[in-house]
């Protein structure tokens, strides 16, 4: 069992004098206990990696089955985890550049085995290769962001607007359909289309929350900024004070809630100009989106299956869930208002 301040180190050296000087040296330092593990060949260097972590490997570049840098990539392809240090007979500044541009972290000539340079040595590789292993992960994140972004933008402007395209169409051929069974198949076909293009709604949310730092104002805007090409204009919005301190989950449901109004009036209003406002009361979030179209459908008129389907019912139920309501009702002077309103720190249940 290896104690947390011990350092397990393989030495993958075959020559009997220059093994013993190297352990030597290592239980020679006094900062660290190191758990000394030998290997005398490639090959048995490689057989104790699969068995133990290693945090550091020092080794030799002239082997019984390997010489040169060659031993370098072999243990590199067997090894990603721990640093590898190059031991060398040769005081040669070119061999130890080339060896760290395959990948060492750091290089020893078996002239300088003093303690404090072998110590010193297999802490710098270990600092060093971890920083290396840091910027990988940030390459990576980075890479995904970028993935992320590419796959939101091409499901906002290409997947959901032929889906709205197409569900217009659908929706505009049951107004017009005479035979009532007809017409309720193909009112269902746009469920289906809105409930698509909910979630894809809900995906591309997403994809931007794992990416975004941005605040929570950014986020609204980035929503309205979104929705602008479909309204044909660019809403008032209204930003008040506090919206920092709104629970991450109601945030989600406060954009959901945004990008589904506005859709709603670009899809239903016939409006020429719009209105959002988020505002924080005591302690509950205040959403508002005000149009002015043609507003809600008077009783007795067929009501746009959207209106009634799956992004205002999962609105709904979001904002019953948060200690909140939704309603939509006819707004001052005309057109249509959107009000949903919960709780700044509810826990969804």
């Amino acid at each position: 069992m290896i104690e947390a301040d011990q350092l397990r180190v393989l030495i993958v050296e075959d020559n009997e004098l220059d093994k013993r000087a190297m352990v030597r040296s290592l239980n020679s330092v006094a900062e660290t206990d190191f758990d000394i593990h030998v290997a005398e060949s490639l090959a048995s260097a490689v057989a104790s990696i699969r068995e133990h972590d290693f945090d550091c490997i020092l080794l030799d570049l002239s082997l019984p089955d390997s010489v040169g840098l060659d031993s370098v990539d072999a243990l590199l392809d067997a090894n990603d985890s721990a640093p590898v240090v190059v031991l060398t007979g040769l005081d040669d500044p070119t061999v130890a550049v080339a060896a760290v541009r395959r990948g060492a972290q750091d290089y020893l000539t078996k002239q300088d085995l003093h303690p404090s340079s072998v110590a010193r040595s297999i802490h710098y590789a270990m600092a060093r290769h971890e920083s290396e292993r840091q910027l990988q992960l940030a390459h990576e994140r980075l890479s995904i962001m970028e993935d992320r972004e590419r796959i939101a933008r091409d499901l906002h402007d290409n997947v959901i607007q032929q889906l709205f395209a197409a569900g217009m169409s659908v929706q505009a051929a049951a107004t017009r359909s005479t035979d009532e069974e007809v017409a309720a198949r193909l009112l269902s076909a746009v469920d289906g289309i809105d409930a698509g293009i909910h979630q894809l709604r809900e995906a591309i949310f997403d994809l931007h929350a794992g990416n975004s730092n941005a605040s929570f104002g950014d986020e609204v805007m980035q929503v309205v900024n979104s929705e602008t090409d479909a309204l044909g204009f660019a809403p008032s919005v209204h930003l008040g004070r506090e919206l920092e301190h709104v629970d991450a989950e109601v945030r989600r449901a406060v954009i959901a809630a945004l990008r589904e109004g506005l859709s709603n009036v670009a899809k239903h209003a016939q409006a020429t100009a719009a209105r959002v406002a988020l505002d924080v009361a005591d302690d509950q979030i205040v959403l508002n989106v005000t149009d002015n179209g043609l507003g809600p459908p008077k009783p007795g008129e067929r009501t746009p299956s959207d209106l009634n389907g799956v992004g205002i019912k999962s609105l709904t139920e979001r904002a019953a869930g948060l200690d909140g309501a939704l309603s939509i009702g006819l707004a001052p002077g005309g057109g249509t208002e959107l009000i949903w309103r919960a709780r700044i720190d509810a826990t969804t249940r």
